[in-house]
């Protein structure tokens, strides 16, 4: 067997016992669990998937909160659709705008090209993002409130068996 796999069905085992002892704050153990088998991976992509979990936190309250004002609603949902768009095109995109800037402005080519530029993909970041998307969509349409507990919010967000399943579930 892969040793991968070995490692990853002995922390899953390790979780569960964590979680099955843990009660009512089960969820505590699964956002614990999901950072660190994300941190495991890659720090940024962690610190990425927080970013993200963490933005759509507020998105969703924010989203609730102004949901009897029509204009506002639907300038916060439409606000928070872009973000979390962007937030899926920039890692993608950015590497490849300065490359094609460079192409067409050659003398700015030191200016364009610093280390900065080099954003790498985080795993899983169709996940993150379609997910999100999907809870502003069910806030906004009423189907769906926002959830208050921040930490319960992560732990749904980046439950890390579901993260390597990919965004279609």
């Amino acid at each position: 067997m892969f040793p991968e796999f070995i490692i990853y069905l002995a922390f899953l085992f390790i979780i569960a016992l964590f979680y099955y002892g843990s009660g009512k704050k089960a969820f505590l153990v699964l956002f614990g669990a999901s950072i660190i088998f994300i941190s495991f991976i890659s720090l940024k992509a962690a610190f990425y998937a927080l970013l993200i979990t963490a933005i759509n936190y507020l998105a969703g309250i924010i989203t609730e909160k102004v949901g009897k004002r029509k204009t506002v609603k639907n300038i916060a949902f439409w606000f928070f659709i872009i973000l979390n768009i962007s937030f899926l095109g920039l890692p993608k995109y950015f590497n490849t705008l300065f490359e094609n800037l460079n192409q067409f402005f050659p003398f700015a080519d030191s200016v364009v090209r610093t280390p900065f530029t080099q954003i790498l993909i985080p795993i899983g970041i169709s996940y993150y993002i379609f997910q999100a998307l999907g809870y502003i969509i069910l806030i906004n349409r009423g189907t769906e409130k926002a959830e208050r507990n921040f930490f319960r919010f992560a732990s749904l967000m980046l439950f890390f068996p579901k993260m390597i399943s990919g965004p279609v579930e």
